[in-house]
């Protein structure tokens, strides 16, 4: 018995030690052991020969980097040390309202103001104060047009500086209604004296209420041409003003006393009152831009010189905006515009359309087209035009097995390669795979539980990124 109580540390040690080393083997074993291959579905895996597919599939504890090249398929573990070692979010690039660029990222948001000399009414609300005489009175007030200002914000990526500049600007875009239906929430902040008057205003502040908003609020299209931010506003048909494309030349100080902040130059603009136009996109190819947009309610791309000067357009006919805009995806390689455009229908089915487009020079050229109505959820990973293929990669889930899970974010998804080939102006299918692996199993832990809040980490889940086609 002594002797034992004299060597309880050592008996302890080798305990520790032996459960150290059973883990250790049981985590190499499980990295070499899990599902990881190509399936093929439909054709023949050669027409994958003439490509390198890589990316990794992650979460928050470890990676694996694989990479198929002469349809051959290779990957490496890692476990990860440090969140940095997340190979996403060292290369995050196009956020929901943002865009990076080297060592900058460019953030947009738009702000709403009621129209000088539009309609208006104002009905007052429970007044609400907040601390010794300071107090806030509330109204509704109701309009029938509003204009739409621009910002514009330019911050570091690593947060290195807490200060950021800005651009605020009108690009003289409005919203104008029959009736005064659109709604702001104003509070005015003041001094309050015994008899419940306002002494000082200090400030007073408008917020659009969006549920009385009657159509979808734009959004902005930006991309990086030779290091320079260029941008276009996204809106619909309902808007009236002008729109255009803008250059940004010049941010300022959030802080600086002026309303309009920096500079912008107008590349080229469009009078919305004239013509029946609708910008769905931006994009950057070679050294020109490429606006894509409806007009007349047919589909169409034009590009332009930097100097805004209207170089060559391609129309679609068969691609109409009397469904609204469509959900829009852009990949660019060998000189050409990769468009997955998405519609979706009141009967479950969406439909997916894909075109690539060849910019030579000061001229545009459509090399493939797909149009494909599916029941399937697709999340496009990457586009890839080579020589006549055409290579999409996707995450589609099912909508039928999104139906027992909670949510669809989570619900487990297929990692789809698929190949095209174009031969006299008709693009069709030659081959359809999947990278099959468990990680589905990461989401059977939703079938049994109820909870769709936002409070879940994205990287509790294997997630595929930054897959790239070369």
């Amino acid at each position: 018995m002594n002797r034992l109580r004299n060597n309880i540390i050592l008996v302890f040690s080798i305990s520790a030690v032996l459960v150290f080393i059973l883990t250790y083997a049981f985590m190499a074993a499980a990295k070499d052991n899990s599902t990881f291959f190509l399936k093929d579905l439909e054709g023949n895996r050669s027409a994958l020969k003439d490509i390198t597919i890589s990316g990794y599939l992650e979460d928050r504890y470890h990676g694996r980097y694989f990479e198929m090249k002469n349809s051959i398929l290779n990957s490496k573990f890692v476990y990860y040390q440090h969140q940095n070692d997340i190979a996403m979010l060292g290369n995050l690039q196009n956020l929901a309202n943002a865009i990076k660029h080297d060592e900058f990222v460019y953030t947009y948001q738009y702000e709403y103001e009621i129209s000088p000399g539009s309609k208006t009414a104002e009905y007052p609300k429970e007044n609400s104060p907040i601390m010794n005489s300071l107090s806030i009175r509330k109204s509704a007030v109701f309009t029938d047009s509003i204009d739409i200002y621009a910002r514009i914000s330019k911050r570091y990526v690593d947060f290195s500086s807490p200060h950021f500049d800005t651009i605020y600007f009108s690009p003289g875009l409005r919203y104008t209604r029959s009736s005064m239906e659109i709604e702001f929430n104003k509070d005015v902040y003041g001094d309050v004296s015994a008899n419940a008057e306002y002494q000082k205003i200090h400030n007073i502040i408008y917020n659009l209420n969006r549920e009385t908003f009657p159509v979808p609020l734009p959004k902005m299209a930006m991309t990086i041409l030779n290091n320079e931010l260029y941008f276009s506003i996204v809106c619909t048909k309902e808007y009236s003003g002008r729109n255009g494309i803008y250059k940004a030349v010049n941010f300022e100080p959030w802080w600086h006393d002026s309303k309009y902040k920096g500079t912008v130059d107008t590349i080229t603009s469009f009078d919305l009152d004239k013509t029946n136009m609708e910008v769905l996109g931006l994009d950057a190819v070679n050294d020109n831009l490429i606006l894509l947009l409806f007009e007349d309610n047919l589909f169409k791309a034009r590009l332009y010189n930097t100097e805004g000067q209207q170089l060559d357009e391609l129309v679609f006919t068969d691609i109409l905006s009397e469904k609204g805009l469509p959900e829009y995806q852009s990949f660019i390689n060998n000189n050409c515009l990769n468009i997955y455009l998405k519609y979706e229908n009141e009967n479950n089915f969406t439909e997916n359309i894909i075109l690539s487009i060849q910019v030579e020079d000061e001229n545009m050229s459509l090399k493939h087209k797909i149009k494909k109505n599916t029941s399937q959820e697709t999340y496009l990973y990457n586009i890839t035009s080579k020589g006549n293929m055409l290579y999409v990669i996707a995450l589609t889930k099912d909508r039928d097995e999104i139906k027992i899970y909670p949510s669809e974010w989570q619900a487990p998804g297929h990692f789809i390669i698929c190949a095209f080939k174009t031969e006299k102006d008709r693009t069709y299918p030659v081959y359809k795979g999947e990278l099959v692996t468990d990680a589905a199993d990461d989401y059977s832990r939703n079938l049994y539980n109820n909870d769709t809040s936002f409070g879940y980490n994205y990287y509790d889940y294997r997630q595929f990124e930054l897959v790239n086609v070369r």
